[in-house]
């Protein structure tokens, strides 16, 4: 098969190309510039809050070294205090959007809810005094600010995760989607009230007379059986919780 070459088409698909690159190098520059600008607005939100803590390191090069300073000083926290502490970071970005202090049983999460965020890539990783798994308050926190995923991390490091499932796109017409998805909802709504109903903080668990693994135990079981029906996954590898 004989192909010809014609140099006028041939220069004309290079200009083509030359004027996509730049395009797209363009667009790529406003959307960092974009995101810059944004950083600095929601940093100025978080400055106004008591308990905000400037993060130490605002980028990261991957989704590694940002986890792995969040839990750093998440651990230090617990060290210098037996204080939560509340690492709030874009997966997305690798950026470390705030950090929180709180006590000795409890994070405010200041002004957060006033944030632009890309809540689909939003993530929390905080300290647990207590050693426990997630909480029930950690899930209704992730599920009112609708963000990706909550961490608690311990005073070794040791960590349990409740994350989003990946979930396949609804097909059908607009009216189609929109039934399924409220029924979605619905389903999971009634399992976060289930999951409410049998959560591990109830009185027993809070009783002096059972032990600290025996309570973890229970809470590690309730997220493993309710966590599903949310639609979320749940990940833990506490020592204290291996068979």
């Amino acid at each position: 098969m004989k192909v010809s070459f014609d140099p006028v088409e041939f220069n004309k698909s290079v200009r083509e190309a030359k004027r996509l690159a730049k395009a797209a190098k363009n667009e790529a520059q406003n959307l960092t510039n974009g995101n810059e600008i944004l950083a600095e607005q929601n940093r100025a939100i978080l400055e106004t809050a008591e308990n905000y803590v400037r993060p130490l390191q605002e980028k990261f090069d991957c989704t590694k070294s940002m986890l792995r300073y969040s839990t750093a000083r998440c651990v230090q926290a617990l060290k210098e205090g037996m204080n939560e502490h509340a690492v709030v970071f874009n997966l997305k970005e690798n950026r470390v959007i705030g950090e929180f202090l709180g006590d000795t049983s409890k994070c405010n999460l200041t002004n957060l809810e006033k944030l632009i965020l890309d809540k689909e890539n939003i993530g929390i990783m905080h300290s647990h005094p207590n050693g426990y798994p997630i909480s029930r308050p950690d899930i209704t926190t992730m599920r009112k600010l609708g963000i990706n995923q909550v961490i608690a991390i311990n005073s070794d490091g040791e960590f349990s995760l409740v994350a989003k499932r990946y979930k396949e796109p609804i097909k059908g017409n607009k009216v189609t989607r929109w039934f399924k998805e409220r029924n979605e909802a619905k389903k999971e709504n009634n399992a976060f009230h289930q999951y409410s109903s049998n959560s591990c903080e109830d009185a027993e668990v809070n009783a002096e007379s059972l032990s600290e693994e025996f309570k973890a135990g229970l809470v590690d079981d309730t997220l493993r059986a309710h966590a599903p029906g949310m639609g979320m996954r749940y990940i833990t590898n506490y020592s204290l919780l291996k068979k």
